[in-house]
């Protein structure tokens, strides 16, 4: 893709929808923030496809910490950056278990260890010759990451949310943390959760920043879900795992896997985001940008 595919002859054009049901005066002028940042120039950042980013726009604690272009703006933002791949791998670990239910004790589909599933996750991300990328922040105590996707899943609290035991989830993210040999070293992120909605982006190669400013130079930020480039990796995995003859990539089509992948983002964005308003941006070349409303979290 060269710079000239960032924006295009309709580059300033944005086509809104459903800004009329936007009662909340707050939510009224995020919306419109939003849409005159789109029609600006150069408004749009190219996707870093090798790394993954969680949908936490909060900034690194330290520019040192992490390879060049990893964590940064650009890179693809999905729920618990790569972890989050290995909770949806576990929620379908279960779904096939609580298949079983009742089959008096006749096992039809493998049963795979929370280890087995990060191996998995960590080979296919070799296979892609990416690295994997998880993150805490630089006030998580005890054993909380920081990482709002993966500690609220692993407090409990929320299982039936996410569709993952929590004692299963906690045995993977202990193996990832320690017992995995090329585990990078974590990204840390600071300071306080300020977003003021949620950016949902349709596009295959670009994004919006998750972090904008104003006319007036006032910062608005988003927790961002870069959905279409997610689900072609959810089904590049379930590929990855019907390649590999395992009972998940075989069992489970890819609407559900994307079903389980969605329910966990609910589940955190209605923990972390509750009350927040929900756009969708669809992004293509020579298109005009859409910018539609959907609601409240």
């Amino acid at each position: 893709m060269t710079d000239g595919d960032l924006e295009t002859t309709e580059a300033t054009k944005v086509v809104t929808e459903g800004f009329e049901n936007i009662q909340n005066p707050a939510h009224r002028e995020t919306a419109e923030d939003l849409s005159e940042y789109l029609r600006r120039p150069n408004a749009l950042i190219r996707l870093i496809k090798r790394f993954l980013r969680c949908v936490d726009p909060r900034d690194r604690a330290s520019m040192s910490d992490v390879k060049e272009g990893q964590y940064e703006e650009g890179n693809i933002a999905r729920p618990g950056a790569d972890f989050g791949y290995i909770m949806v791998l576990l929620a379908a670990n279960e779904y096939l278990i609580q298949q079983e239910a009742g089959t008096h004790g006749r096992t039809t589909y493998e049963h795979l260890t929370p280890e087995q599933i990060v191996g998995i996750a960590m080979d296919w991300k070799r296979s892609l010759r990416q690295q994997f990328v998880i993150h805490g922040d630089d006030h998580a105590r005890g054993p909380k990451t920081g990482c709002g996707h993966i500690d609220n899943a692993t407090s409990g609290q929320h299982a039936e949310a996410y569709g993952i035991s929590a004692q299963s989830l906690s045995r993977a993210l202990d193996y990832t943390l320690s017992a995995v040999p090329d585990m990078p070293d974590m990204t840390i992120l600071t300071g306080k959760h300020v977003e003021e909605g949620v950016l949902v982006v349709d596009s295959e190669n670009t994004t919006i920043p998750s972090t904008i400013t104003n006319k007036g130079g006032k910062e608005r930020r988003f927790f961002r879900y870069d959905r279409a480039v997610d689900r072609k990796n959810l089904a590049s995995l379930l590929g990855f795992l019907r390649d590999t003859g395992h009972s998940i990539g075989h069992v489970i089509d890819l609407d559900t896997f994307i079903q389980m992948s969605d329910k966990q983002l609910g589940a955190t964005l209605g923990i972390l985001a509750s009350g927040l308003p929900i756009f969708e941006a669809t992004l293509a070349p020579r298109q005009p940008k859409k910018l539609a409303y959907k609601g409240t979290v």
